[in-house]
């Protein structure tokens, strides 16, 4: 059975039991004032009891706040969700279920299960289960007659149906116990539809965890096997680039070379004979060997950066810093001072010193900002690159350093790494006249 069905049917028939002993009271107190025996009534009370419409007005008002309670914390998500509001209206909750039962006269405790079932059906959390069935189980037993007659002056039902007929008071006691042990089965039915669907909700996640467990590992799998295939991929490419470089530079250098190769063992053969012809041979070596240089240099200029070939060198810098920026939580501040051309081997070493800086920063220093700066001198150019990240007391080169250092020495620059503070990577490179021949 629903456990909200269930629910719904326990508070209307606590709501009727409610209203139906306040009824019962008035019906008591007109049947004694109508036989006279409001003096022997109040002897046998041995105090004044309060008025049934009282009664009934003060019980009216509780309900109205008990419903209203309950109805604001079944219909607000926000109260369930937030403990401390959950916990304060279950408390609101409780001390109005006290009350009423104090004012019925202690004749009805099941509104406490009522409570109990709608407070347990939105709890999450063992602790508060345990805390709010503690308390329940507390409260049911404390709000019985024997126990509160003892702290308040309390009027027994009893006494007011003693002055009823005998057959009314035999069917009052039957309706009575009928009421109460259905609102008892009830509350047992609730909580065995809640233990059950909370079984079922249990499975229901174990087999999900299960299921997300599966896919975790089929996606570590696919994760493992995707990056030895970018490996392979990689690998394969570099081999494909190399192979096609070898035919480039067998093609083009091995043939002017060859040719070459011949034409000196030609000239060992006229040194000494025909001189005019050596010239000749000689300024064909010449030319020869200089359509070999400008094909080497076409083809290692083929081997540029992408981002240079395809734009300049300070837009390339602009461009890996916005998409280091893009991917990452790390910001990538490019700062320039002046402009010059510079050669391309320059460039594309700049280039890749700043791209090893970076990747550094991002990934070993975990770095929230880098900061490129690039002053182009008079004399020479000084590249400053600096990060927030965790940086070193010591500063140890491993490769990434050791080649910064070694593509800056090439050019007969300098370079300096510093580890206090975030790292600091300082460079200066001087301007050199780039050789044609």
């Amino acid at each position: 059975m629903n456990t909200r069905i269930v629910q719904r049917i326990m508070l209307v028939l606590n709501l009727s039991i409610i209203i139906g002993i306040c009824a019962l009271l008035v019906l008591c107190v007109k049947s004694i004032s109508q036989q006279g025996l409001a003096s022997d009534f109040l002897l046998r009370a041995n105090r004044v009891p309060q008025a049934p419409q009282d009664t009934i007005f003060i019980c009216f008002i509780l309900l109205l706040f008990y419903l209203l309670n309950l109805l604001i914390r079944e219909s607000s998500v926000k109260i369930q969700r937030n403990k401390v509001f959950f916990m304060l209206s279950c408390t609101v909750d409780l001390i109005l279920c006290v009350s009423i039962i104090i004012v019925t006269n202690v004749v009805y405790r099941g509104i406490l299960l009522l409570s109990g079932a709608c407070m347990l059906y939105r709890l999450d959390g063992k602790r508060q289960r345990f805390f709010v069935s503690a308390l329940l189980i507390i409260l049911y037993i404390v709000c019985e007659y024997q126990i509160l007659a003892q702290i308040f002056t309390i009027t027994p039902l009893e006494l007011y149906t003693s002055y009823l007929p005998a057959a009314a008071q035999t069917h009052f006691s039957i309706v009575q116990h009928i009421l109460f042990s259905c609102n008892d089965v009830l509350f047992v039915v609730f909580m065995i539809s809640w233990i059950q669907q909370q079984k079922e909700e249990t499975k229901i996640i174990n087999r999900l965890y299960n299921q997300q467990y599966h896919i975790n590992e089929e996606l570590k799998l696919a994760n493992i096997q995707l990056e030895h295939y970018a490996e392979k991929s990689e690998e394969n490419a570099l081999i494909r680039e190399r192979n096609r470089l070898a035919r480039e530079i067998h093609d083009t250098v091995g043939h002017s070379l060859t040719a070459i190769s011949a034409g000196i063992d030609a000239c060992q053969v006229l040194a000494g004979s025909e001189s005019q012809r050596l010239k000749g041979q000689l300024k064909t070596l010449s030319a020869l060997s200089r359509n070999a240089l400008v094909d080497i240099r076409r083809s290692v200029r083929e081997l540029r950066p992408d981002s240079l070939a395809r734009m300049t060198f300070t837009e390339a810098v602009c461009d890996i810093a916005s998409n280091i920026s893009d991917v990452t939580d790390t910001t990538v501040a490019v700062h320039l001072s002046g402009s010059r051309p510079m050669q391309e081997r320059l460039e594309d070493t700049l280039f890749r010193v700043i791209q090893e800086a970076i990747t550094n920063s991002v990934k070993h220093g975990q770095a929230m900002r880098v900061d490129v700066t690039l002053e182009f001198g008079e004399a020479g150019v000084n590249l400053l690159i600096s990060d927030n990240g965790k940086g070193c007391a010591l500063v140890i080169e491993g490769s990434g350093l050791s080649g910064i250092r070694e593509r800056i020495s090439d050019f007969g620059g300098s370079c300096c790494f510093r580890g206090e503070y975030g790292f600091f990577v300082e460079i200066y490179v001087p301007y050199m006249e780039e050789n044609n021949d």
